[in-house]
């Protein structure tokens, strides 16, 4: 059955290799998914990796339970909590989760679409909108340089992927922010939104332990 809210949707490891979930979220806001994977091939499967395949900044991956790399017996499971960021009301995004299986096996593809439904919440803003914002080394596991690029004074903001605010820079010129030295920070996607003026923009930054 297709997901139409934050709830677990299955999907079952096959022979087939091709499984369909449709999510939602409010426009303007992230949206939490997990995604039950269920081994029901009948032989063991050693799952080493989870990925994108087209890149879509709409969905994120946010965490693995177990961690990888992961041994799966017949009839195990793990799962995969997602975010997807519903952009523009009525707007369909798609993208392909793919398993990364050894043992000489082939891959396993989940086929994600989704949704925008109601307006609400915050926006965080355009996130394709960001050639002015400068960000590197991305993806970073430690200091990174933000600069936004035609300005002299600029206030910084760094999101995690539920719209949290968990640090903040109003300056001129290069910020450097050192990740590792906060708390609130773990490996994985962070938002970066830099505005001046009437300029406001967002990009994504990955962060590596």
């Amino acid at each position: 059955m297709p997901q139409y809210s934050s709830d677990t949707e299955k999907v079952n490891f096959d022979a087939a290799g091709k499984n369909d979930v449709i999510v939602s979220a409010d426009s303007g806001q992230y949206s939490a998914h997990r995604i039950e994977l269920v081994n029901n091939t009948g032989v063991k499967m050693l799952v080493t990796d989870v990925q994108w395949l087209n890149s879509n900044s709409h969905f994120v991956v946010r965490q693995i339970v177990p961690a990888l790399v992961d041994t799966l017996m017949p009839g195990g499971k793990m799962a995969v909590i997602i975010y997807f960021y519903g952009d523009a009301l009525g707007t369909t995004y798609h993208d392909t989760l793919q398993i990364i299986v050894a043992n000489g096996l082939l891959p396993i593809y989940v086929n994600f679409t989704g949704y925008s439904s109601t307006h609400s919440g915050v926006s965080l803003d355009a996130i394709h909108n960001a050639s002015q914002l400068n960000i590197y080394p991305n993806p970073s596991d430690g200091l990174v340089n933000i600069e936004l690029e035609g300005t002299e004074n600029a206030t910084y903001e760094v999101m995690d992927v539920l719209g949290h605010v968990i640090a903040r820079h109003s300056g001129y010129g290069l910020w450097q922010w050192d990740a590792s030295s906060s708390s609130e920070t773990s490996e994985g996607t962070y938002f970066i939104r830099a505005s001046s003026g009437k300029i406001v923009t967002t990009k994504r930054l990955v962060l590596r332990r």
